[in-house]
This record gives C-alpha cells, structure tokens and sequence, in this order.
C-alpha cells in the first residue's frame, strides 16, 4: 500500500523499480525501527516478567523431552541471548528489514509503471 501511495503522488503517477524498491525499504526500516523501540520499552518496563513466563513454558517442554537440569541451565542461557530485551529489539528490525526487502523487491516489480511520453506536436509546414 506504501509503494502504491508512493507511485500515485507521483506528478506523471510512474513509477521505477528502484524507486518502488526503495519506497518499500524504507517504509519497512521505519515501521522495524518503531517495532524495536515498542519491543523493548514493552519487555523492559510493561510486561518485564514475559521471559520468565517464556522460560517456564520452555522448561516444562524440555522437561517433558528428558533434558537434564544441566542440559536445561545451558539452553536457557543461550535462550536468555536470544529472548532478551536487548536482543529482540536489535533482531526485530534486522529480520524485519530483510523481509521488507524481499516483499518491496516483488511488489515493486507488479507495480512499476513507465511515464507516459510526451508526442510533440507536429510541425506546421
């Protein structure tokens, strides 16, 4: 909707590929970059207690696989890198902005548009 939103306020409504490319990269690294700062003001402050919620769900299914205690202290700290505030709201928009770049390469090439050229008129003889 953002890349078509571009190519229509476009004066000649054309649009490039790299233009709509573009559009669609950006449009993505803002709506990640308000993503991130949501994620960790909710995680660090709101809802500080959702990893400890996550952990709890996690263990009960490593328990219920056979791991053992030792088994489940070294997975939870590598679970803890990766479920964290800090690390959430740096991979939230790497992964975000990867996939808006991959969205904005397909949407982009359906939505390129040429400009319409200009016929001169004729000569008068």
């Amino acid at each position: 909707m953002g890349i078509n939103a571009v190519r229509d306020e476009a004066a000649d409504r054309s649009l490039s590929y790299g233009q709509g490319l573009g559009a669609g990269v950006l449009i993505s690294l803002y709506r990640c970059l308000m993503s991130g700062a949501y994620n960790y003001i909710h995680f660090k402050f709101i809802n500080s207690e959702f990893f400890a919620y996550q952990m709890e769900m996690i263990r009960g299914k490593w328990a219920a696989a056979g791991m053992s205690s030792t088994q489940m202290e070294r997975a939870e700290t590598v679970t803890h890198d990766f479920l964290g505030p800090v690390s959430t709201t740096i991979m939230t928009p790497l992964m975000a902005v990867f996939f808006g770049l991959l969205f904005s390469l397909i949407i982009a090439a359906f939505l390129k548009r040429s400009a319409a050229v200009a016929v001169p008129p004729p000569i008068p003889s």
